[in-house]
């Protein structure tokens, strides 16, 4: 995929969130997440790099109660 693709789609399009982008799409400030993560309360990140860590949109998802007939 293109940098120029990856722009275009919209973040309910992406499977993975980082962490910048938390709050524009679930409302959820990311200090905050990481406060319930360190709790055992909230999907862990998934480290794609070294420097690099995004949660899954599907455990978001999942985790918010997002799915099938809730969307």
């Amino acid at each position: 995929m293109t940098k120029n693709n990856s722009q275009s789609r919209t973040l309910d399009q992406r499977t993975l969130i980082r962490p910048s982008e938390i709050q524009s799409v679930y409302g959820v400030s990311r200090s905050s997440a990481y406060l319930w993560m360190g709790q055992g309360k909230f999907p862990k990140l998934v480290h794609l790099s070294p420097r690099c860590r995004a949660w899954r949109k599907a455990d978001l998802d999942v985790h918010f109660g997002l799915t099938g007939d809730n969307r």
